[in-house]
């Protein structure tokens, strides 16, 4: 016969229930260098505000242009963003005078039709490196990204004439959610270093209610055979692995002290897996490692996300794992699945982007108004009384 205290013991076990929270993040590759990039554009517009994230961290939508255009059209869905303003100015983002002075440097010492071949051979080779420094930031995304009209361009000269248009680059990143955000930060590498890049490198940073924080980035990518080309910026980097290091530790010493803390962005690197896919900056992913988080995709999913059955893939070699949805070791026992998305092709024949997206779903639990919680015990002690007291009366 069950006793009274036994009861109440039973019917005290109340649990919480679980909500969970997709985190997504997705290399939509708007930029000319990635083949259909306006193309693919309508459809980024038309598939993004069905995604079924509630927390979607985008790079390169690089022109303000097409972030504007992306906000808008997911408003409904994700009402909270987080993007670098950045003011956009009909104002020439090049001045003529060193522009031209760049420019003949690096059509003497780097001979190419391609024209981010070129800046490459200036900026990595150190052919040019004064000459581009002196062309500043604003000059270099407009030679590289171009215009919203003509995109890479094959006249750089117009960088540095007002055409009307308005020039506005900006790191590339949106922050989208579902779920209210606070404490926003946008932000860059090169701010708390000096340094010069060919794009713009950031990060984005927001406080999700009753989640955590999230940070949503793009590391520098490498470069081909120039893996070891040493880096251009006023803080000097040997590699570009060293210069990855570099960043992930300026995230860690700004958000090391949050939790729960995700990562999420292209990070240009990750390890092998298996035999289908090849290690980029494994030490790099290491690192990430070793400073106490997990990429549950790898083990969930194991599939590349720049993969050379992608048709818009024009660079690399090899299948790699580059994309990450980072979750703290200490929390990894919430992640409920994760999953690889973006892999249908279009109308027009090519996937939404030259890189696949992750998704990890994460559990979180609720915790229980107090009052109510009160108020089922309370309804479980009397019922259990009530069961005790027939019991005796039985007896």
């Amino acid at each position: 016969m069950l006793t009274f205290f036994s009861l109440v013991a039973a019917t005290l076990c109340v649990s919480a229930s679980d909500s969970t929270v997709e985190l997504t993040t997705f290399n939509a590759g708007v930029l000319a260098g990635v083949p259909l990039w306006r193309e693919r554009m309508p459809f980024l517009l038309s598939e993004l505000p069905n995604s079924t994230a509630d927390v979607l961290c985008l790079q390169e939508f690089w022109l303000e242009t097409d972030q504007l255009a992306v906000v808008n059209a997911t408003s409904d869905a994700f009402p909270y963003h987080v993007r670098l303003e950045t003011h956009p100015s009909a104002t020439p983002p090049c001045d003529a005078t060193p522009l031209q002075a760049g420019l003949v440097c690096v059509q003497t010492r780097c001979p190419s039709n391609d024209s981010v071949d070129q800046i490459l051979c200036a900026l990595l080779e150190e052919n040019c490196r004064s000459e581009l420094r002196a062309m500043g930031q604003r000059c270099l995304n407009c030679l590289v990204l171009g215009s919203p009209n003509t995109g890479l361009l094959n006249d750089p000269l117009s960088c540095a004439v007002d055409t009307g248009v308005s020039y506005s680059t900006t790191n590339g990143l949106l922050l989208l959610s579902k779920i209210p955000l606070s404490n926003t930060v946008a932000d860059g590498y090169n701010i708390a270093t000096g340094e010069i890049d060919i794009y713009a490198r950031g990060y984005l940073s927001a406080e999700v209610e009753n989640l955590g924080t999230v940070v949503c980035t793009h590391l520098p990518t490498p470069n081909a055979d120039r893996l070891d080309a040493p880096y251009f910026g006023p803080v000097e980097f040997n590699s570009i692995e060293e210069q990855q290091n570099a960043y992930i530790q300026q995230l860690m010493n700004r958000y090391s002290s949050k939790s729960p803390l995700f990562l999420m962005g292209d990070f240009n690197h990750g390890p092998a897996i298996g035999d289908t896919v090849a290690a980029e900056f494994p030490q790099v992913y290491q690192n990430v490692l070793d400073q106490g988080f997990v990429s549950p995709a790898e083990t969930r999913v194991g599939l590349c996300t720049s993969c050379l059955d992608n048709s818009l893939k024009s660079t690399g070699s090899a299948n790699v794992f580059i994309d990450h949805v980072y979750v703290q070791s200490q929390h990894a026992s919430n992640v409920v699945d994760a999953k690889r998305l973006y892999e249908a092709v279009l109308p027009i024949g090519v996937p939404l982007s030259d890189h696949y997206g992750i998704s990890v779903t994460y559990g979180i639990p609720v915790a229980e108004d107090p009052i109510e919680e009160w108020k089922t015990a309370f309804t479980a002690w009397k019922d259990a009384f009530r069961e005790w007291q027939k019991n005796e009366e039985e007896c």
